[in-house]
């Protein structure tokens, strides 16, 4: 009996002790709340309301190689929320530029129609200063979302400097999330109208917001970057205190899908910062062709404890919002008058280089470009165009002025520069000064009048022929070129030695082909590698 009596005491005892330290536990270790944050996030729209081709031709919603739309992202954004009425939706720069919609109506459809998908922040990109200030200036008319960017500093009398600020706080499930923004430091040399605002160093201005909201104890950092992944890349592991940085810029599609074949890595990418903790990269490609969507949990002292996510396909299996598509199909009735004109007729299409994005390196599309410049102004020699600039191929076929528009999307004027051989020589290399293969290099020079090979490992010119024959490096050439090159845009010296032509780049190449009498020349292969 005693020895019964003396297990059940034990057997008590342990229960106790157990009991006793389960509790000791609890008490000195807390339970972790978790936060859990519902993200959505697009960059560099380009003003692509309608799908398009991967070769940039827009096209109809019910073709499958057709990708993107404004009416179908809003119907993906408006599903996820009806599920995650907690979602964050932000957009990381360049809603301007890039289709015949911002060429001809500026930037205000652009803004009506992103307003109804109810976005909680967005940057600027450098493409959103195309038309300047002004632009910009309408664009705060209007807009919803706060624009933050933190890096920049505009002119005092402009209202921008009161509009435009660095960070906004926002709350989800009762936790507040410090949003900052961030451009690009090289606005002033991709685009010439950028001039007025200062650049504030990138890291510094940033970590010193970071810090500002670490002291209103904000335990989530959002980084909304129009920088590039590169870029996004370095930076994360140099600042403090950021969780996550959703990019734009450098166009780059991040996906965990083994047949996305133009993925540059995974969804998120994780990088580690200075205090040893994860960054995850977010970034969703160009044209609304995808939507980023990220799921993150954080713990009760702001660390990420998982994440699961990946970017979405916007094509013909999407649906589409109805109201949306109509609205869209209006503006472009109002458009169509336009856009109609038939110039020209293609044999064969003409593309871009082989992976059908850029015009950066050998391209069909630019050399026919060039030599309609040439043709349209019989006083130049040469023709340049930079590659950034040129952004769709010609199908074959009927050649609209809608194609030229989305070959050829910017305002910028015609103007004949006096140039010596030498200089020739130096604008070629600065062209290729940030050469990748495969890859947009937004200076590299396409040309008429002029063909030259050169070294993709060294990034140099080995040959320069101006009519089969060596460049004289002492001649002086006239050279028609857009403003936008000569008033030092991608970075190109700029030029005071100036003949403006009163007409745009535009006006002179639909003049060139127009009529239908213009004849697409067959693929003279002007620039090539040599090693």
């Amino acid at each position: 009996m005693l020895l019964k009596l003396s297990r059940k005491i034990i057997g008590l005892s342990f229960i106790v002790c157990i009991i006793g330290l389960i509790s000791w536990q609890l008490l000195s270790h807390p339970k972790r709340e978790l936060t859990t944050l519902h993200l959505m996030h697009t960059n560099d729209l380009h003003a692509h309301l309608i799908p398009f081709h991967p070769d940039n031709r827009s096209c109809d919603y019910e073709q499958s190689a057709c990708l993107g739309g404004f009416a179908r992202l809003k119907s993906i954004i408006d599903s996820y929320r009806q599920h995650h009425p907690d979602l964050i939706l932000l957009d990381a720069g360049d809603r301007f530029s890039g289709t015949v919609f911002y060429s001809l109506r500026k930037g205000k459809d652009i803004i009506h129609l992103m307003n109804q998908m109810q976005y909680d922040a967005m940057t600027l990109g450098n493409h959103d200063f195309d038309d300047g200030l002004t632009e910009i200036e309408k664009m705060m008319l209007s807009v919803q979302a706060p624009i933050i960017v933190a890096n920049v500093s505009f002119p005092e009398d402009s209202p921008l400097s009161e509009q435009i600020k660095s960070s906004i706080l926002i709350e989800r499930n009762g936790q507040k999330i410090g949003i900052i923004g961030a451009l690009t430091e090289d606005v002033k040399i991709e685009t010439a109208f950028a001039k007025e605002i200062e650049l504030k160093p990138l890291t510094q201005a940033i970590q010193e917001e970071i810090n500002r909201l670490k002291k209103q104890n904000v335990k989530i950092i959002i980084l909304l970057s129009h920088i590039g992944f590169d870029s996004d890349k370095k930076l994360a592991g140099q600042l403090t205190d950021i969780d996550l940085i959703v990019g734009g810029h450098s166009h780059t599609l991040l996906s965990n899908q083994p047949d996305e074949i133009t993925s540059r890595g995974s969804y998120p990418t994780v990088i580690y910062n200075q205090n040893n903790q994860p960054v995850l990269i977010v970034s969703a490609g160009i044209g609304g062709q995808y939507i980023g969507q990220l799921e993150i949990s954080f713990d009760d002292s702001g660390h990420i404890i998982s994440y699961n996510g990946d970017t979405i396909r916007v094509d013909s299996k999407s649906r589409i919002d109805a109201q949306m598509r109509r609205e869209i199909e209006i503006i472009e009735q109002d458009m169509n008058t336009d856009l109609t004109e038939l110039l020209t007729t293609a044999s064969i299409p003409v593309s871009l280089t082989p992976n059908q994005l850029f015009c950066s390196e050998s391209c069909y599309v630019g050399e026919v470009l060039t030599s309609l410049m040439l043709k349209a102004v019989p006083e130049a020699e040469m023709a340049f165009l930079n590659a950034g600039g040129i952004r769709a191929g010609f199908p074959q076929g009927e050649i609209h002025y809608q194609q030229l528009i989305q070959s050829y999307p910017f305002d910028s004027t015609g103007v004949l520069v006096s140039l010596s051989g030498k200089e020739i020589e130096f604008y070629i290399e600065h062209g290729l000064k940030e050469y990748t293969p495969d890859d947009r290099t937004n200076a590299f020079l396409q040309t008429a009048g002029l063909s030259y090979t050169f070294n993709p490992e060294t990034k140099k010119a080995v040959s320069v022929l101006y009519q089969n024959k060596p460049l004289d490096p002492n001649r002086i050439y006239r050279v028609i070129m857009p403003s936008f090159i000569a008033q030092g845009g991608d970075g190109y010296p700029e030029q005071s030695n100036i003949q403006l032509i009163s007409e745009s780049i535009r006006t002179l190449l639909t003049k060139a082909m127009q009529n239908q009498t213009y004849q697409i020349p067959p693929f003279d292969n002007r620039i090539r590698k040599v090693f």
